[in-house]
């Protein structure tokens, strides 16, 4: 199922990229944030830990035992959505520098033969930290791979009826 989804991507990732842009500023702005991953570059190559969340709301929720772990000198790699939750993380990348590694998730330029627009192949962590409900394909197979231990934390679907049938 993976497979098709990554064939599907492939097939829609120019115009993604390329065409919808032209027609949203949303979009350009996006791909604009996305694009800010390659300006970073990480200073350890293996994490111990990864944890994902889309939002203010979701930081805080993990944002104690992400503390923790970086007080314990481990390794951290946080994936996150949303640009509203940028500059907390700037604070957090600040304060740890050389054990905190930071991916904005790739929604508009994902390709999956790109290390830089696919988290798939981007991250190395042995443990996979998903917090509430952004189930992202590419996170999903990340976290079912055998060597991988992953972990869902506050998982709930609040306000799941007043969802679009598209989220």
């Amino acid at each position: 199922m993976y497979g098709f989804y990554l064939i599907i991507r492939v097939i829609f990732h120019p115009l993604l990229r390329f065409v919808l842009p032209v027609f949203s500023q949303k979009l350009k702005d996006r791909i604009e944030f996305e694009h800010l991953n390659r300006l970073e570059s990480p200073h350890f190559h293996q994490a111990k830990y990864a944890f994902e969340v889309s939002s203010e709301g979701e930081l805080e929720q993990v944002k104690m035992v992400i503390l923790s772990l970086l007080e314990q000198e481990e390794t951290v790699e946080l994936i996150y959505c949303s640009d509203s939750v940028e500059h907390r993380i700037k604070e957090l990348r600040k304060q740890y520098p050389y054990q905190l590694r930071t991916f904005r998730l790739p929604l508009v330029t994902f390709h999956p033969f790109n290390k830089f627009n696919n988290v798939y192949n981007w991250m190395t962590a042995s443990t996979l930290v998903m917090c509430r409900y952004d189930f992202f394909p590419e996170l999903i197979a990340y976290g079912r791979k055998k060597q991988v231990h992953f972990v869902l934390l506050s998982a709930a679907i609040s306000n799941w009826e007043k969802k679009s049938f598209l989220a």
